[in-house]
């Protein structure tokens, strides 16, 4: 009898399907700012999220200061002097922090970790002095850019490898994202903006994402199994949110299904759930993709949580989302996490299931 069962079940969700269902969700944590929160001008917003749920992003600190932050729950924590301006980007799964810092000298991107915060120097410090920092991955590579001479302010992408901090350069002129593999993705300006990716450990010749039918296209985000995430415009010239790889090429995530106008994707990972921004005419909401299905996080929260979540910027593994929303009207950081609950049809045959064991227990 059990057997069958088992049998019976199967058949269910083979006729059924799986069908996604709301997700359950739990309140947004404010992260806080560095300054006296009563201050209206005061403000936060998250960037990227590792597998501890730490979290990097800016926020200001007093007056017109902006600094780059650390979060560590339940704190957010300042990573240099407290007179810097600068940003925090990304963080990886082994302590470092990467990002931006204003000095004398100009901006320059910095390598932060319990050691101390390394600044990141340009490829050539003397003539262009100015770089930053956008991702890292867990070999401590750091990448981002370097200026570079032109006629208009010009840049190119530039790893510092392996926790060191000599430059060198890469083929692309704005890298966003390193995975454990080296594999780098980001944007290149051979006439029109065009989304590539750069297999650095290999060296191979750059691969071009394509577009959405468009002549632009973003790169913003890697995993380790090789999805990259961006945007790209269509033969309307909109803006869509998309997921690429080198076999299956660029997919349309379908935010038109909301009723948005534009979208775009920040982040994606290792599970293949992206995340990014709505675009509702000027309107702007934080989404989540994941099994082909896109959702508008706003969607998972009670109507009097006092949030708007307007940027998802960065996911973990275990579904925690960072970015940016409104917490009764104050800009904040914000860590969210979406937890995918079972399919409608699973639950409808384990729910089947278990009345017809019930029943043949008292037969």
């Amino acid at each position: 009898m059990f057997a069958q069962r088992i049998i019976a079940l199967a058949a269910v969700l083979a006729f059924v399907g799986w069908q996604a269902v709301p997700a359950r969700a739990i309140a947004p944590i404010n992260l806080g700012t560095l300054g006296a929160n009563t201050i209206r001008q005061n403000f936060s917003r998250g960037a990227k999220v590792n597998s501890f749920n730490e979290v990097t992003g800016v926020t200001t600190r007093s007056g017109t200061l902006e600094q780059p932050f650390g979060y560590a729950d339940p704190f957010i924590f300042s990573i240099l002097g407290s007179g810097q301006n600068g940003a925090g980007h990304d963080l990886n799964d082994v302590g470092q922090i990467v990002g931006q810092v204003v000095t004398p000298s100009g901006l320059r991107g910095f390598r932060h970790s319990t050691g101390g915060t390394a600044l990141l120097p340009p490829l050539s410090p003397t003539l262009y002095p100015r770089s930053y920092a956008l991702g890292t991955n867990n070999l401590n590579d750091a990448i981002g850019v370097s200026e570079s001479p032109g006629p208009l302010p010009f840049f190119q992408g530039t790893i510092w490898a392996g926790g060191g901090t000599t430059p060198m350069q890469v083929p692309m002129n704005v890298p966003r994202d390193i995975n454990d593999s080296q594999l780098i993705v980001g944007d290149v300006f051979a006439g029109p903006v065009m989304a590539v990716a750069f297999d650095f450990a290999n060296q191979t010749t750059p691969l071009p994402m394509g577009t959405l039918g468009g002549n632009l296209s973003r790169a913003f985000a890697v995993n380790n199994h090789g999805e990259a995430v961006g945007f790209s415009v269509d033969t309307n010239n909109q803006w869509h949110a998309f997921i690429w790889d080198a076999a299956n090429g660029m997919t349309n995530l379908g935010a038109a299904s909301l009723g948005a106008i534009e979208s775009r994707a920040y982040d994606i990972n290792n599970h293949g759930t992206v995340v990014g921004e709505l675009n509702y005419g000027g309107i702007f909401r934080a989404f989540c993709w994941i099994d082909g299905q896109i959702l508008d996080l706003n969607s998972l929260l009670h109507p009097n949580s006092g949030w708007v979540l307007e940027t998802a910027n960065g996911v973990n593994d275990s579904g925690w989302i960072t970015g940016t929303g409104t917490y009764f009207g104050e800009q904040r950081a914000f860590l969210f996490r979406h937890v995918p609950e079972p399919s409608s049809a699973l639950l409808v045959a384990v729910v089947c299931l278990a009345v017809t064991s019930k029943r043949n227990r008292h037969d």
